[in-house]
């Protein structure tokens, strides 16, 4: 039976969509736009959904997002903060929890589609199965969101034939089930959350009695926006940060972990931020540890190891290691008349460093790194390999 509707005639959320949902045994639903506003008309219609509702919409995803799992997810997690929900304020919070509480259970799922693989999802469309077994299909204007139920002039044409219903099916499914259609992003369902249980202070003293930075930090722009960015673009805002309060502290310590630099430049990149208040990382000015390219070169391997004395003590020298790191590296030093707070082998030392490499230095060698936790091998092959160490 075919079913005209029309937002003129009667209002589509109580004569139709809250009406056809409840007690219903499953949703399925293409919509070009879906919003969790829908939630404050047909809330309760949805809950009352015996088995799952299942919503495919348009995202701001491009194709390349989607063959990278991490990308499409920092990809959602931008369109969603740039969407500015927290703005929606205290009256938003019944719909963010109810969204919430759907998402979580698995009760609800939605998925996002790039424009690139069927174009833009414009047609809206959907079927419902109720609780006695019977379908209906639905074709129209209306998006899943209050506006298209209770403001918008919205047309819906309503079709339970057999024909009608595995047709709008068959379109539901090839959206579904494409191979470009993208979960939610998680960040998202955690972020629902949080709206719900949001509170605004009106005086920062009530903050200050039981202060929360991390209530703050959330929706601040670094963590709404930045962290949001491309992993490149974040890489090189941390990089920034980094160098840019390197040299205005007098200790700083970096944590991180295996495999987070997954290249030998990202590691690299992190010393080299570290250096920049100090000359015992990657030495001062004029050390060749400044050179990146050179200096990865020769720890990879893919350079043979200098040949000549020169060459070798001016990567040893600067930076030289402090005594602190073992005997061996105290005796070279007072070989040298290094004092200790230098981190500097000046070029007159190096004649007496050639006499002070003797058996120690090659102890040495086998345990030598730089401040900057640089591999121990080349240090070792540099001594080992010079013929009258």
């Amino acid at each position: 039976m075919l079913n005209r509707h029309s937002s003129r005639r009667k209002p589509l959320d109580s004569g139709f969509l809250t009406e056809r949902l409840t007690d219903a045994a499953s949703y399925d639903r293409i919509a070009g736009y879906f919003s969790s506003s829908i939630l404050e008309i047909a809330g309760e219609a949805l809950e009352s959904v015996e088995g799952k509702i299942r919503v495919v919409c348009n995202s701001g995803l491009s194709r390349a997002d989607v063959e990278v799992a991490k990308a499409a997810q920092a990809a959602m997690r931008r369109e969603w903060c740039d969407s500015r929900p927290e703005e929606l304020g205290d009256f938003a919070k019944p719909r963010f929890k109810r969204l919430h509480d759907l998402l979580r259970s698995g009760k609800m799922e939605v998925r996002v589609l790039p424009e690139e693989v069927f174009g833009l999802i414009h047609g809206k469309a959907g079927v419902i199965t109720r609780a006695n077994g019977k379908q209906t299909s639905f074709l129209g204007s209306a998006n899943e969101s209050k506006a298209a139920f209770q403001l918008n002039y919205e047309l819906i044409w309503e079709d339970d034939s057999p024909e009608a219903v595995a047709w709008v099916q068959e379109e539901f499914n090839a959206l579904w089930s494409s191979p470009f259609a993208v979960q939610l992003a998680d960040f998202v369902v955690q972020d629902l959350d949080r709206l719900q249980r949001r509170e605004v202070l009106r005086d920062v003293q009530q903050w200050r009695e039981e202060p929360e930075p991390a209530s703050m930090m959330v929706e601040s722009p670094v963590y709404r926006q930045e962290v949001g960015l491309w992993e490149h673009q974040k890489h090189f805002v941390k990089l920034a940060f980094l160098r840019r309060i390197s040299t205005q502290t007098k200790s700083l310590s970096l944590a991180t972990a295996t495999p987070v630099q997954r290249h030998p430049i990202e590691a690299y990149d992190l010393l080299d931020a570290l250096a920049q208040g100090s000359g015992t990382v990657l030495g001062g000015p004029g050390s060749l540890w400044r050179d990146a390219r050179r200096s990865l070169t020769l720890l990879l391997g893919d350079a043979p190891m200098p040949s000549e004395f020169q060459e070798r003590w001016d990567w040893l020298r600067n930076p030289f290691p402090p005594a602190s790191e073992g005997r061996d590296f105290e005796i070279l030093r007072k070989s040298l008349h290094l004092p200790d707070d230098e981190a500097l082998g000046t070029p007159p030392a190096w004649s007496s460093a050639r006499a002070a490499f003797s058996e120690s230095a090659k102890l040495v060698a086998r345990s030598m790194c730089t401040t900057c936790a640089m591999p121990v091998p080349w240090r070792t092959g540099f001594i080992n390999s010079y013929p009258n160490a």
